[in-house]
């Protein structure tokens, strides 16, 4: 029976010594490429030089810095989140947006934006342009904008508003006043 593909090996056919090998060397193999176009220096000029760009901005799609959507408005830029098994206590200088998801005994002036989520509690005084409360604030807080009271929010203390919208279920108790209203900007020492 014959096999298909595979060559019959002879016996009687002597085997090749490796003795007989060590004299033969191989030829050299020829170049990969021509000698005409092993001169690079015509091509000197045609080759591509990469550039490392000194900053982001020089990398195509990323903005330099400076344009675009100004960093007072970034979600990022100037923002302290504090978060939800955290205590802080002292005073907060310089923060467009402070974020309470812990506890904070704080002093915030002259911020811009300030959110207490469901978890957090504040304590302290506050100067924010707006507020959105759905935690628990007690203190003073002069809000000169909008100040929100979600409906699981809890506002005590000295309250100056510039507007003020309360979801159903939300709650304020203290002292409380408009900045357009005649008693706004009076303290609550002056009321009694």
């Amino acid at each position: 029976m014959a096999t298909k593909g595979k060559k019959k090996v002879d016996a009687s056919e002597p085997k090749p010594d490796i003795d007989d090998w060590k004299g033969h060397q191989t030829p050299p193999l020829k170049p990969f490429i021509k000698s005409e176009s092993r001169n690079l220096g015509r091509l000197k000029d045609q080759l591509v030089q990469p550039t490392i760009p000194r900053h982001f901005g020089g990398i195509p799609g990323i903005p330099r810095y400076g344009e675009g959507v100004p960093a007072r408005f970034d979600d990022q830029s100037n923002c302290l989140t504090i978060g939800e098994n955290i205590s802080l206590s002292g005073e907060i200088t310089s923060c467009d947006k402070l974020i309470v998801e812990g506890n904070a005994e704080v002093k915030l002036t002259n911020a811009e934006i300030i959110e207490i989520s469901s978890s957090g509690i504040f304590k302290g005084s506050a100067k924010v342009e707006t507020a959105q409360i759905n935690g628990y604030f007690e203190g003073k807080l002069e809000v000169k904008g909008v100040l929100q009271i979600q409906k699981e929010g809890r506002v005590s203390g000295s309250v100056r508003y510039g507007k003020i919208v309360i979801e159903s279920g939300g709650e304020i108790s203290g002292d409380m006043a408009s900045f357009n209203s005649p008693n706004g900007s009076a303290k609550p020492s002056d009321k009694n």
